[in-house]
Protein backbone atom coordinates (compact mmCIF):
# COMPACT_ATOMS: atom_id res chain seq x y z
CA UNK A 1 0.00 0.00 0.00
CA UNK A 2 1.30 3.37 -1.17
CA UNK A 3 2.37 5.38 2.20
CA UNK A 4 -0.47 8.54 1.95
CA UNK A 5 1.14 12.16 0.29
CA UNK A 6 2.57 14.32 3.15
CA UNK A 7 2.05 18.36 3.08
CA UNK A 8 5.50 20.01 2.46
CA UNK A 9 4.52 23.34 4.03
CA UNK A 10 7.05 26.32 2.58
CA UNK A 11 6.76 30.41 3.19
CA UNK A 12 8.77 31.96 0.80
CA UNK A 13 9.61 36.28 1.34
CA UNK A 14 9.91 38.06 -1.96
CA UNK A 15 8.71 41.51 -3.79
CA UNK A 16 7.30 41.23 -7.11
CA UNK A 17 9.60 43.93 -8.36
CA UNK A 18 12.54 41.94 -7.32
CA UNK A 19 14.45 40.26 -10.49
CA UNK A 20 15.99 37.51 -7.95
CA UNK A 21 12.76 36.73 -6.49
CA UNK A 22 11.36 36.21 -9.87
CA UNK A 23 13.99 33.62 -10.81
CA UNK A 24 13.42 31.87 -7.21
CA UNK A 25 9.54 31.87 -7.77
CA UNK A 26 10.07 30.19 -11.34
CA UNK A 27 12.51 27.64 -10.11
CA UNK A 28 10.77 26.69 -7.19
CA UNK A 29 7.39 25.98 -9.23
CA UNK A 30 9.80 24.19 -11.59
CA UNK A 31 11.00 22.13 -8.82
CA UNK A 32 7.49 21.24 -7.32
CA UNK A 33 6.49 20.40 -10.61
CA UNK A 34 9.75 18.16 -10.94
CA UNK A 35 8.84 16.77 -7.82
CA UNK A 36 5.27 15.88 -8.59
CA UNK A 37 5.38 15.20 -12.44
CA UNK A 38 9.12 13.31 -13.12
CA UNK A 39 10.01 11.75 -9.50
CA UNK A 40 6.62 11.13 -8.77
CA UNK A 41 7.03 11.70 -4.97
CA UNK A 42 3.90 11.54 -2.55
CA UNK A 43 4.19 14.92 -1.93
CA UNK A 44 1.68 18.10 -2.06
CA UNK A 45 2.76 21.48 -1.31
CA UNK A 46 0.94 24.45 0.48
CA UNK A 47 3.26 27.40 -0.75
CA UNK A 48 2.36 31.07 0.97
CA UNK A 49 4.00 34.05 0.11
CA UNK A 50 4.69 37.19 2.08
CA UNK A 51 5.82 40.28 1.21
CA UNK A 52 9.36 42.48 1.43
CA UNK A 53 9.15 45.80 0.24
CA UNK A 54 12.39 45.60 -1.83
CA UNK A 55 12.30 49.50 -2.46
CA UNK A 56 11.26 50.25 0.72
CA UNK A 57 12.75 53.75 0.38
CA UNK A 58 10.04 54.94 -2.58
CA UNK A 59 7.10 56.65 -1.54
CA UNK A 60 3.68 55.04 -2.85
CA UNK A 61 3.66 58.02 -5.12
CA UNK A 62 6.99 56.95 -6.78
CA UNK A 63 7.28 58.24 -10.62
CA UNK A 64 6.63 55.50 -12.52
CA UNK A 65 8.81 56.45 -15.14
CA UNK A 66 11.97 56.04 -13.53
CA UNK A 67 14.77 54.37 -15.49
CA UNK A 68 15.15 51.21 -13.87
CA UNK A 69 19.01 50.71 -14.78
CA UNK A 70 19.78 54.17 -13.43
CA UNK A 71 18.44 53.67 -10.66
CA UNK A 72 19.45 50.68 -9.79
CA UNK A 73 23.03 51.79 -10.64
CA UNK A 74 22.85 54.72 -8.75
CA UNK A 75 21.52 52.30 -5.68
CA UNK A 76 24.16 49.01 -6.35
CA UNK A 77 27.31 51.14 -8.35
CA UNK A 78 27.56 50.54 -11.81
CA UNK A 79 29.51 47.37 -11.34
CA UNK A 80 27.77 45.41 -9.19
CA UNK A 81 25.00 46.06 -11.11
CA UNK A 82 26.57 45.36 -14.83
CA UNK A 83 26.96 41.61 -12.75
CA UNK A 84 24.02 41.36 -11.70
CA UNK A 85 22.71 41.91 -15.11
CA UNK A 86 24.47 39.57 -16.94
CA UNK A 87 22.80 36.53 -14.79
CA UNK A 88 19.90 38.11 -14.98
CA UNK A 89 19.65 38.50 -18.98
CA UNK A 90 21.42 34.85 -18.83
CA UNK A 91 18.63 33.20 -16.83
CA UNK A 92 15.78 34.78 -18.76
CA UNK A 93 17.74 33.41 -22.40
CA UNK A 94 18.78 30.15 -20.88
CA UNK A 95 14.93 29.80 -20.57
CA UNK A 96 14.02 31.23 -23.77
CA UNK A 97 11.36 33.82 -21.99
CA UNK A 98 11.21 37.55 -22.78
CA UNK A 99 12.99 39.82 -20.75
CA UNK A 100 11.05 43.28 -19.58
CA UNK A 101 13.27 43.91 -16.64
CA UNK A 102 15.21 46.76 -17.84
CA UNK A 103 12.05 48.55 -19.20
CA UNK A 104 9.48 47.63 -16.04
CA UNK A 105 8.81 50.60 -13.91
CA UNK A 106 10.70 51.30 -10.61
CA UNK A 107 7.40 50.68 -8.57
CA UNK A 108 6.37 50.29 -4.88
CA UNK A 109 4.65 46.92 -4.44
CA UNK A 110 1.67 47.68 -2.01
CA UNK A 111 -0.82 46.82 -4.02
CA UNK A 112 0.26 44.03 -5.23
CA UNK A 113 1.15 42.68 -1.88
CA UNK A 114 -2.01 43.36 -0.56
CA UNK A 115 -4.14 41.79 -3.04
CA UNK A 116 -1.61 38.57 -2.58
CA UNK A 117 -2.63 38.56 0.60
CA UNK A 118 -6.53 38.71 -0.07
CA UNK A 119 -5.74 36.04 -3.09
CA UNK A 120 -4.16 33.57 -0.41
CA UNK A 121 -7.18 34.39 1.92
CA UNK A 122 -9.90 33.21 -0.27
CA UNK A 123 -7.82 30.48 -1.96
CA UNK A 124 -4.96 29.07 0.00
CA UNK A 125 -2.11 28.79 -1.67
CA UNK A 126 -3.77 27.89 -5.32
CA UNK A 127 -5.02 31.39 -5.74
CA UNK A 128 -1.79 33.16 -4.34
CA UNK A 129 0.59 30.94 -6.55
CA UNK A 130 -1.56 31.79 -9.61
CA UNK A 131 -1.84 35.54 -8.70
CA UNK A 132 1.59 35.85 -7.74
CA UNK A 133 3.07 34.14 -11.28
CA UNK A 134 0.76 36.35 -12.95
CA UNK A 135 1.91 39.79 -11.59
CA UNK A 136 5.63 39.09 -11.51
CA UNK A 137 5.29 37.71 -15.05
CA UNK A 138 3.85 40.78 -15.89
CA UNK A 139 6.04 43.46 -14.08
CA UNK A 140 9.45 41.23 -15.50
CA UNK A 141 8.53 40.06 -18.66
CA UNK A 142 6.06 42.70 -20.02
CA UNK A 143 7.51 45.26 -18.10
CA UNK A 144 3.56 46.08 -16.62
CA UNK A 145 3.94 48.68 -13.66
CA UNK A 146 2.43 46.56 -11.16
CA UNK A 147 1.62 49.75 -8.82
CA UNK A 148 -1.47 50.13 -11.04
CA UNK A 149 -4.94 49.08 -9.71
CA UNK A 150 -5.92 48.77 -13.53
CA UNK A 151 -3.10 46.69 -14.11
CA UNK A 152 -3.90 44.85 -11.14
CA UNK A 153 -7.78 44.34 -11.87
CA UNK A 154 -6.89 42.97 -15.22
CA UNK A 155 -4.70 40.35 -13.62
CA UNK A 156 -6.91 39.49 -10.76
CA UNK A 157 -9.68 39.02 -13.66
CA UNK A 158 -7.45 36.90 -15.47
CA UNK A 159 -6.49 34.51 -12.93
CA UNK A 160 -9.96 33.89 -11.95
CA UNK A 161 -9.34 35.83 -8.62
CA UNK A 162 -12.02 38.17 -8.88
CA UNK A 163 -13.77 40.62 -11.12
CA UNK A 164 -11.69 44.06 -12.21
CA UNK A 165 -14.80 45.97 -9.99
CA UNK A 166 -13.94 44.07 -7.29
CA UNK A 167 -10.19 44.62 -7.14
CA UNK A 168 -10.43 48.17 -7.86
CA UNK A 169 -12.62 48.47 -4.40
CA UNK A 170 -10.66 46.41 -2.52
CA UNK A 171 -7.29 48.31 -3.34
CA UNK A 172 -9.30 52.01 -3.46
CA UNK A 173 -7.08 53.89 -0.63
CA UNK A 174 -10.35 54.46 1.84
CA UNK A 175 -11.62 50.75 1.35
CA UNK A 176 -12.37 49.22 4.90
CA UNK A 177 -11.41 45.91 2.87
CA UNK A 178 -7.92 46.93 2.36
CA UNK A 179 -7.93 47.95 5.97
CA UNK A 180 -9.13 44.90 7.15
CA UNK A 181 -5.84 43.01 5.54
CA UNK A 182 -3.93 44.66 8.54
CA UNK A 183 -1.31 45.19 5.78
CA UNK A 184 -0.51 48.73 6.02
CA UNK A 185 3.09 48.57 7.03
CA UNK A 186 3.98 45.91 4.05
Amino acid sequence: MAAPPRTVKLIVINDVVCSYCYIGHYELLAAVDHCKEVLQLPLTFDIEYRPYKLYACLGEDAPAKTSRPEWLKAKMGEEAYTRSSINVYQWFKDRKLPCGVDDAPVVQSTLAHRLSRKAFLMGGSRYQEALLSAVFKEHMENSKDISDVDVLSDIAEDVGMMTKDDVRIRLAPSSPALRSLHLDSC
